[in-house]
């Protein structure tokens, strides 16, 4: 079912959306964890490192493409705000040949060089030849996990949230149990473990092809749509490039840390990959409540509706603001208990280097809730340039850290990476919005204003 979301008070509209795609979140974290949960609980802490490892370097990878993916759902929404649903159908269709381009690329070649980028990445030997087993699984599994993206981000971009927790219930389902099958029952390890994911995914795009024919007729292309046309592709790469890059920076980032980690051991491995992990989960309400507002702002950006974007920005960044702030303590007090679902209580040293992690991250835990609700406030407008510079800054911040300071401080460096890049990022991204952004905002707003102008009758005057 789609919504209309340039009409109705902003927070409902925000907050009908965010409901379903908060539970669909949820089960689609427990998704990307219970690999991580299995293997760490029923194998060994060496094969929770090692799927750990590979994390970021999945990110890095498939970011980008959904980056792209993404950058077609902003179009895609403002489109559908200004009711234009020929130029939507056109966008739709020649969304396709960018995206399974980018994709086919990607997977081809990071399936050849995995192993050489697991090496350059100083992965522990002990756990090297496992990392490659899942990582090499999973990439093999991209053009399905593509594929599943762009779909869930037309139905996202038209309102639709019920349609993505349907899904996500059901995938989830099917990779917990499988899961447990191949890696209790068949003990196939690490292997198993990325199987289930990857058939899960398979699960998960058949029932959203299913739903995408049957329930929205308003996103079916004709034959016509499939016509080449240069400016939208350039417009799609115009929004989509800048998004991908800016995920995959900053997951470039997050790698050289990861890097950095590896160098240090297994224990570190494994501290930091929980850590993050569970830093993930406290904060996937922020991410799915912003990333609700990217399809309320896209369309009411096409409707130039600028005060609709006002009201939900400040209801939106002071629930971010709150919630990073309680969460935030909350981590940095209990996040050595909180690990224990992935960690076995007798793991001490590794339990002992996650709290001081997460002391470091639940202070601060409040600047990256402040940044995603301004990247996803920017890309949203159509202004994804300024996430790609953002991610650049993730990025340098990273690597300055692991270049120069991990010698001197060791862990603590690893442990001040994140917040540090995530002050300097949103600290960018805060003032590239009022210097740019806002003034055009205004300008939108005058020109509401004046077309909304009447020129009063002149009152009879009493006598």
């Amino acid at each position: 079912m789609v919504t209309d979301m340039t009409q109705g008070k902003p927070i409902r509209q925000v907050m009908k959306f965010f409901v379903p795609l908060m539970c669909s979140t949820l089960f689609q974290q427990l998704y990307n964890v219970t690999d991580s949960m299995v293997v760490g609980k029923f194998v060994s802490k060496n094969a929770l490192a090692a799927v750990g490892c590979t994390g970021t370097l999945n990110w890095l990878l498939i970011s980008f493409i959904i980056g792209f993916a993404s950058g077609e759902g902003v179009l895609v929404a403002q489109a559908f705000g200004r009711k234009d649903e020929k130029y939507m159908h056109r966008c739709i269709a020649n969304g396709i040949y960018v995206v399974a381009a980018v994709a086919f690329v990607i997977t081809f070649f990071s399936a050849l060089f995995a192993k050489d980028i697991l090496l350059f990445l100083n992965t522990p030997a002990d756990i090297l030849n496992d990392a490659y087993i899942y990582i090499l699984i999973i990439i093999l599994g991209y053009p399905v996990s593509v594929a599943n993206n762009y779909v869930g981000t037309l139905i996202r971009a038209v309102g639709d949230g019920k349609n993505e927790m349907v899904r996500g219930i059901i995938s989830t389902f099917v990779n917990v149990v499988l899961d447990l099958v191949f890696v209790l029952v068949l003990h196939m390890g690490v292997a198993g473990a990325a199987i289930a994911t990857v058939i899960a995914n398979i699960v998960n795009f058949v029932i959203a092809l299913i739903y995408y024919f049957k329930k929205y007729p308003e996103l079916h292309v004709k034959k016509q749509d499939f016509k080449w046309d240069w400016q939208i592709i350039k417009r799609t790469i115009g929004i989509g490039l800048p998004m991908g890059l800016q995920s995959s920076i900053t997951m470039i980032g997050c790698t050289l840390i990861q890097s950095a980690v590896n160098s240090l051991g297994t224990n570190y491995v494994a501290a930091f990959t929980t850590g993050t992990k569970v830093e993930s989960l406290l904060t996937t309400p922020v991410q799915t409540l912003t990333s609700a507002t990217t399809p309320f702002i896209a369309q009411n950006f096409g409707a130039a509706k600028p005060k609709r974007i006002y009201t939900c920005m400040r209801q939106v960044g002071g629930i971010c603001a709150i919630y990073g702030i309680v969460v935030g303590m909350l981590f940095a007090f209990t996040g050595k208990y909180m690990a224990l679902m992935y960690i076995n209580s007798y793991e001490t040293e590794t339990l002992s280097l996650l709290a001081f992690y997460s002391k470091f991250s639940g202070m601060c835990l409040i600047l990256l809730c402040m940044l995603y609700f301004i990247r996803n406030t920017v890309q949203a407008l159509g202004y994804s340039a300024f996430a790609a510079v953002g991610g650049g800054i993730e990025l340098l911040t990273r690597a300055l850290i692991a270049f120069f300071l991990l010698g001197p401080l060791g862990y603590t460096a690893i442990c001040l990476s994140n917040p540090l890049s995530w002050l300097f990022t949103g600290t960018f991204l805060f003032i590239a919005f009022f210097k740019v952004i806002y003034k055009r905002l205004r300008r939108m707003e005058k020109q509401e204003r004046r077309a909304d102008e009447r020129i009063p009758e002149k009152m009879p005057v009493e006598v």
